[in-house]
């Protein structure tokens, strides 16, 4: 049996953090979001199973978990079409999976018995806390408890099928077992991998944890639950904090004074990551940048006072490149710009394996080739334009699994490169292919090989500067 469509929101995001205590920025907040994991909000897992659980139980009578085991295989992202599946696999026996049209985001193996038993747990919603920042060193030791407790009225509203044939001890137990991962251990910098929890006869109000094992080398952490209502484990690993670049007075180092004097730079997507990377250089050696950021006014602000403190000329303006060009239009005119160093880029991580994805495609395209061809639209407009530079990537020659829309994308962008070499022969464009690189984008769980960014940027835009791209 298949359910109805849904798609998750920030305002019910919002709503489950409320109701579960995990105020995990990571669920709740775009800014934060932007420079984690998948570059985005992404739904808690027990939200997406209390989901499951709450179109299964539709239909029948109470029940009470005897076992849970599910696994939360992809993120749910907000605003997606997101399907349910219900499969009976035997008596007191059901399959559980979300999943879009291309990916299986949730499973669930749940087995149950009847039930007409209720519990008492307090109708208290939980404190809004900050979550734990523990490190891998920090993981192992870490012990301690949670109330049960959730907003009876707003779990009614959010699951009125759970909320009226699953004990509450075992609704309240699912909860605070997002709250300890999100919250508590690994906290800020978690992810829910799975959990396994069966039936359990203690009678406490409180919801305890300790680190049964943690595996550093995939940062890997265990954690033994135990409270009324269900007990047993959960599985989450430590996900990479966002990637700082190397600072102002670093990067100085490797440009020499004056090697970019005269020259005024707009720098698309310059408050993060590469983009970064080329404003500090840029200024560095004497240039003027104007460099844009989409939602991060705080980090763009920083950027900008970590460089005109030094010294440097430099300011930031807000642009989405997918919408209009206003604002960019505007600091053209006012500018004058002589380059404009392209690094806008959405997430381009966590593509559905063994499939190529239109929409995501279409999505990257937005971004390399929509988005590029308005900001160079712009610059160029004002007659001073002399060089561009939009890199590419190595993905296009070798790409790695799951990416064949970054390199399909990619590659239309140096296609695009091309054709505006023959259109506009009086400027020069650069599209070098570069490794990869850390960056918030391209964080992952497992380590991963990376190139320095510093030099490799600082190399680009030295070549825009002395030289003319080959014919």
């Amino acid at each position: 049996m298949e359910s109805e469509t849904k798609r998750f929101t920030m305002d019910g995001q919002h709503k489950f953090a409320a109701l579960s205590g995990d105020f995990n920025p990571i669920h709740v907040d775009f800014i934060a979001a932007r420079r984690l994991l998948f570059g985005q909000p992404v739904v808690h897992g027990i939200h997406t199973l209390l989901w499951m659980l709450d179109r299964w139980l539709a239909e029948g009578s109470p029940i009470r978990i005897r076992t849970v085991r599910a696994e939360f295989r992809s993120p749910t992202r907000l605003e997606q079409d997101v399907y349910c599946s219900i499969r009976s696999t035997g008596v007191g026996q059901v399959h559980l999976e979300a999943a879009t049209a291309t990916t299986r985001l949730v499973t669930a193996e749940i087995h149950w018995q009847a039930s007409g038993g209720t519990t008492n747990i307090p109708g208290t919603s939980p404190d809004v806390e900050t979550p734990h920042a523990l490190l891998g060193s920090e993981i192992t030791s870490a012990i301690g408890t949670v109330p049960l407790m959730f907003d009876k009225n707003l779990a009614g509203a959010m699951f009125p099928n759970v909320s009226a044939k699953l004990p509450a001890d075992q609704f309240a137990a699912l909860l605070a077992s997002t709250r300890v991962v999100g919250m508590r251990v690994p906290g800020l910098h978690s992810l829910l991998n799975a959990i396994d929890l069966a039936d359990s006869p203690d009678s406490s109000s409180e919801f305890s944890y300790s680190v049964e094992e943690y595996d550093e080398r995939f940062a890997r952490a265990i954690l033994r639950l135990r409270g009324a209502g269900l007990a047993g484990t959960a599985t989450a690993f430590l996900r990479p904090a966002p990637t700082a670049q190397a600072g102002f007075l670093e990067v100085s180092r490797s440009v020499t004074r004056g090697e970019f004097t005269g020259e005024r730079a707009i720098v698309i997507g310059g408050s993060r990551g590469l983009g970064e990377i080329a404003v500090k250089q840029l200024v560095a050696g004497g240039a003027a940048v104007r460099f844009s950021y989409h939602l991060g006014e705080a980090d763009a602000r920083r950027l900008t006072h970590e460089v005109t403190s030094a010294g440097g000329q430099a300011d930031c303006f807000q642009l989405d490149v997918r919408g209009e060009t206003k604002t960019l239009d505007e600091v053209c005119r006012e500018f004058a710009p002589t380059m404009l160093c392209y690094f806008s880029t959405p997430s381009i991580l966590g593509a559905p394996r063994g499939r190529f994805s239109a929409p995501l495609f279409h999505e990257l395209c937005q971004f390399y080739v929509d988005g590029f061809l308005k900001a160079f639209a712009s610059a160029a407009s004002c007659g001073s334009l002399t060089r561009v530079l939009q890199p590419s990537s190595v993905a296009i020659e070798q790409t790695p699994s799951g990416m064949a829309e970054y390199s399909a994308a990619k590659a239309a962008a140096e296609t695009v490169i091309r054709a505006l070499r023959i259109s506009h022969p009086k400027i020069h464009f650069f599209a070098p292919r570069w490794g990869r690189m850390p960056t918030d984008l391209t964080a992952t769980i497992a380590a991963a090989d990376v190139d320095d960014p510093v030099p490799v940027v600082l190399a680009a835009l030295r070549e825009m500067k002395n030289n003319s791209p080959s014919s």
